[in-house]
């Protein structure tokens, strides 16, 4: 038996069917495993899964943010250096003739309805609408262009999220994540990573721009916690 995404199968229901099962042999899979006294611990070196194509080469964190400038805006000023960032990656995917259309996840806080409102209409005077599908959203009230956000073709250019769909959710496409929420433990960042670390096609392209993966953000806590989780 295979178990994916272990850490949020430990139920008592889910070990009956375990047990009704009674297999020979148990295989828990997660990126943030939980450790089991009774069962063999393997770990998958990052490097690995980077030399079989599967994962990013790297993180870039805050690419072109100027530290100099004086902010009107925090929000838009990280918006709009995703949208640049969304658009030289979509552009040199068609120069290889290969249909993917990148993904901005902007993640927000729990209590931030105001804040996406701001987001939603900051998006609008740029063209990115739910009207138009270039907008997709996926929060707990409020669900809008989803149905295929996974497929690489997707209308949708930019997604927001909070914390419903950061754990055991594949969406190999997303490329950028807009982090703009706080204090959050160290399972659920690394899981939120996660969703922008995954190559598309599973395989490496030899260019800088789409063997990596980007992230903008002015949590310092966070990025600090990113940085110490991935290493250098």
């Amino acid at each position: 038996v295979i178990i994916d995404e272990e850490h949020l199968n430990k139920t008592v229901k889910a070990e009956a069917i375990i047990d009704y099962i009674n297999p020979n042999y148990i295989v828990r899979v997660s990126a943030t495993t939980k450790q089991n006294k009774e069962a063999e611990f393997i770990q998958i070196d990052e490097l690995d899964v980077i030399n079989e194509g599967l994962i990013t080469r790297a993180l870039y964190i805050n690419e072109d943010v100027n530290g100099n400038i004086e902010l009107n805006n925090e929000h838009e000023y990280l918006l709009e250096l995703a949208l640049n960032k969304q658009k030289d990656i979509r552009n040199e995917y068609k120069k290889k003739n290969i249909n993917i259309n990148p993904l901005i996840i902007i993640q927000v806080p729990n209590n931030s309805d105001e804040m996406i409102e701001q987001i939603e209409k900051m998006l609008d005077t740029k063209g990115y609408s739910y009207k138009n599908k270039s907008l997709a959203i996926w929060i707990a009230e409020k669900k809008e262009n989803i149905d295929d956000i996974s497929n690489n073709e997707s209308e949708a250019f930019i997604l927001i999220m909070k914390q419903a769909i950061s754990t055991g959710w594949d969406c190999p496409r997303a490329k950028i994540l807009v982090k703009l929420r706080d204090n959050m433990n160290e399972d659920f960042e690394t899981q939120t990573i996660g969703r922008i670390r995954r190559m598309p096609q599973a395989h490496h392209y030899n260019n800088i721009l789409l063997d990596n993966c980007y992230l903008y953000t002015f949590d310092e806590k966070y990025e600090a916690t990113i940085k110490q989780e991935l290493g250098n």
